[in-house]
């Protein structure tokens, strides 16, 4: 519909008011386009973020597990030591059975 034929059938404030009012309805379509632009971007940054979280995350638990690994051979050392240490002080203070 041109805005000649709008103007015949509707008078010219009827062919304003739909000028008026398509107007508006394009806006608000461009807002609305805008709006899950903006979503799409997020959603992208979004799952980039998450992606170097649990990344990071691994990194983290193999970190513990190896700390883990490492603090469970050092307390081994130790107690072998200390077992050894009870052994020559008991000798020591006189005591004959360990």
């Amino acid at each position: 519909m041109d805005w000649l034929t709008a103007c015949k059938e509707f008078g010219v404030i009827g062919g304003l008011l739909l000028l008026i009012m398509g107007a508006v309805i394009g806006m608000c379509i461009k807002g609305w386009m805008w709006i899950l632009q903006q979503f799409k971007v997020e959603l992208d940054g979004n799952r980039k973020e998450r992606t170097e979280y649990l990344e990071t995350l691994g990194r983290m638990r193999e970190g513990i597990e190896d700390h883990n690994c490492r603090s469970k051979e050092f307390m081994n050392c130790v107690a072998k030591e200390h077992q050894e240490m009870i052994l020559a002080l008991g000798r020591i203070n006189g005591f004959k059975e360990y």
